[in-house]
């Protein structure tokens, strides 16, 4: 049978960071076992008779059911079992044995698993002492308390024995640290709130439980160490010697950008972003330093600082950098390019915009650097292969779109001359504009795949309703007047005068007109030409025009049919639940299109304000903001 238990060395040891050769860093010296726990089941283990072996399946392993699972009577039962009589709780050095081959205790188990109540009555039971007791990688019950976060179960043991805070388990680090490793928030402050656990730590154990608590999202937490230790700011990691600015610059998600989710969630945070806070205080404790030229120093080793910054898109840590050093935009890598040119080549758009903020002529200073090997901003503009890759024609077809708009916008801001300057692609020397269809020519033949067979779809789509809806209109719901007793002139729709039937050829005539128009857009994309500029407005645009219509025509087909069904049926004369069972399965379909189809809407629309913004708007605003200027 496979034990559950929780494996904390199994687990540190794959979150340990590696070498080069790929090799786990761990403690030199092997943890010193110095409470083992008495190994009176896990003898017979080795025993090769099978009847000893069938006593460790009826006893440890049903120890281990009863601990995962809180069974306190199972537990008095195998305590009582053999023991005095007069032992009223059985005989309790029994929970000094080992039930698991990793020689975990009932308590470990039970700790493990957060049973409350059982773990309550065991540490009753014992001495204090017997609390030590260690698994085969040296961790005390204490330290399965630490990784899982059982803060209540904690308490308890350390009345008990309070020296178990301070004493050290797998790869001999403290409880803080497997804590904070587990991402064990409230277990983390409780531990470093303690007088005993807190002063026990040395200053290799402060750095580690630092980086690990960044490392773990623990943000609040690494703010805490920083303020009670400063000269963590520049402390490094003892394997990459990273700094602490070098592991939040990986960590672009706990920097949120300017999205409106984003812009939510800061509001609706009072307390702020701690990483941001914690940004700002490393700055701040880096800046006083003593030690000259320390910001360059700490920004250059092991790897340029901005840099990583810049190609993992982290914008908010970026933007707390600069804010303290602005000088630091004047920076270049070892290709002699700036942070907004490797914000161009990773297309991160935001990163790029910066770039407003940094004045008219560090613009225009910025945008004029010709790297090291000869490219100009738009040269980068152009290249595609540091784009992520897209899983499907979908995304070729939108990507082509974000492509060629990034692309525009950059070419509006750069010096004219910087469109003609030519740089060598092979045997071929190149502009910006042909590097850009040479390096986009297969996101564009996919791009091409995926309209034409989406148009081909809806088209078919939207060929059949028109049928149908044409067809409905000389089918006239409850036939014609016969006769000239009738309210109705002969010839005439009966329910003429009914307003079910107004429904009825109002959604009849909406639903032709929208499906023609349908039928009419993804025609015009199937004859299209497919060229690099009709990605930015002409395919998008009907695309977007094309579903539109084609989903209004599909819910005009369906209100038709109610109307139809109701003058036919007369239940629509009061509520009742074949009116309702109508009308919902009526609607399903419409659902069902609607959440089909609304995410590529939305990516479509966001697209086209975008190219409505930097093709029409943008140069309107910088005319205005340049006339202005002049005044």
């Amino acid at each position: 049978m496979t034990e559950s238990r929780i494996d904390i060395e199994a687990i540190m040891r794959n979150g340990q960071p590696r070498d080069d050769d790929g090799q786990n860093h761990q403690h030199q010296n092997p943890t010193q076992i110095e409470h083992q726990p008495e190994l009176v089941l896990l003898s017979r283990i080795d025993d090769r008779n099978q009847y000893d072996r069938k006593q460790y399946q009826n006893i440890a392993v049903n120890l281990q059911r009863a601990a995962l699972k809180g069974n306190k009577k199972e537990v008095v039962k195998f305590l009582k079992d053999g023991a005095d009589r007069n032992l009223k709780d059985g005989d309790p050095s029994k929970l000094r044995w080992a039930i698991t081959r990793g020689h975990e205790t009932l308590l470990h188990v039970a700790t493990g698993a957060k049973q409350t109540a059982l773990v309550k009555m065991i540490i009753g039971l014992m001495e204090p002492n017997d609390l030590m007791l260690q698994d085969r990688n040296g961790n005390t019950a204490f330290c399965f308390a630490a990784a899982v976060g059982a803060t209540i179960i904690a308490e308890k043991m350390l009345k008990k024995n309070e020296d178990l805070a301070t004493f050290r388990g797998s790869q001999k680090k403290t409880p803080l640290y497997m804590a904070v490793f587990f991402g064990q928030r409230k277990m983390a402050e409780k531990l470093y709130n303690d007088e005993n656990s807190r002063n026990n730590l040395t200053k290799y154990d402060k750095t580690d439980i630092f980086f690990k608590s960044i490392d773990t999202g623990l943000y609040d937490f690494a703010l805490k160490l920083l303020k009670d230790n400063p000269d963590l700011a520049v402390a490094r990691t003892r394997h990459g010697g990273e700094t602490a600015l070098h592991v939040l610059a990986r960590q672009p998600s706990a920097f949120p950008g300017k999205s409106v989710h984003n812009l939510i969630l800061g509001v609706l945070n009072l307390n702020g972003n701690p990483a941001i806070e914690l940004v700002q205080r490393l700055w701040q404790n880096i800046t006083l330093h003593p030690e000259e030229n320390i910001i360059s120093h700490i920004i250059g080793k092991p790897s340029k600082l901005l840099f990583d910054v810049t190609k993992s898109g982290n914008i908010g840590f970026l933007t707390e950098i600069i804010k303290v050093y602005p000088d630091l935009i004047h920076q270049l890598d070892e290709d002699r390019r700036s942070i907004f040119h490797v914000a161009v080549l990773h297309r991160h758009s935001d990163i790029f915009g910066l770039i407003y903020q940094t004045g008219y002529h560090n613009k225009e200073l910025l945008l004029s650097f010709v790297d090291s090997s000869g490219n100009n901003i738009l040269h980068l503009a152009a290249k595609c292969q540091n784009l992520p890759s897209v899983s499907s024609e979908k995304g070729a077809a939108l990507k082509m779109q974000g492509e060629l708009l990034f692309f525009k916008e950059i070419e509006k801001m750069v010096p004219p001359r910087f469109k003609d300057m030519k740089i060598k692609v092979g045997e071929q020397q190149l502009t910006p504009q042909e590097l850009f269809s040479k390096e986009h020519k297969d996101l564009l033949k996919g791009g091409e795949a995926w309209m034409k067979n989406a148009a081909k779809s809806c088209l078919v789509v939207a060929t059949i309703i028109t049928s149908v809806i044409f067809t409905a209109t000389y089918t006239v719901p409850g036939g014609t007047a016969a006769d000239h007793n009738s309210t109705v002139a002969e010839g005439s729709p009966i329910h003429l005068n009914k307003t079910l039937f107004k429904i009825f050829s109002m959604s009849n005539s909406i639903g032709l007109s929208f499906s023609t128009i349908s039928i009419l857009m993804f025609l015009s994309i199937l004859l299209s030409g497919f060229a690099e500029k009709d990605f930015i407005w002409f395919l998008p645009l009907k695309l977007f025009v094309g579903i539109v219509t084609l989903l209004f025509s599909i819910i005009s087909m369906m209100v038709t049919y109610c109307s139809t069904y109701f003058l036919a049926y007369p239940y629509h004369e009061r509520l009742n639940w074949i009116t309702m069972t109508t009308v919902l399965l009526v609607s399903v379909p419409i659902m069902i299109f609607a959440q089909v189809l609304f995410p590529l809407l939305g990516d479509i629309l966001r697209l086209l304000c975008r190219g409505i913004y930097v093709c029409f708007l943008k140069p309107v605003l910088e005319k205005v903001h340049d006339f202005v200027v002049y005044i």
